[in-house]
């Protein structure tokens, strides 16, 4: 019912507690917030044998 526009009121004892309506943006999305603050190593991609050992167990 929210989803086509309506408000769902939630009540407990006859008394409304919460109302449910769509959600309304405040404003745009500040993308890139932490550019340079995280450092994202060279081999990130790269397989470790441990990890792999780990789930597939030493036997390959």
């Amino acid at each position: 019912m929210v989803y086509h526009g309506e408000k769902v009121v939630i009540a407990k004892n006859n008394l409304p507690i919460v109302d449910l309506v769509i959600h309304q943006p405040t404003g745009k999305r500040k993308l890139g917030l932490l550019e340079g603050m995280v450092d994202i190593p060279d081999d990130l991609m790269e397989e470790n044998d441990d990890i792999n050992a780990m789930f597939y167990g030493n036997g390959k």
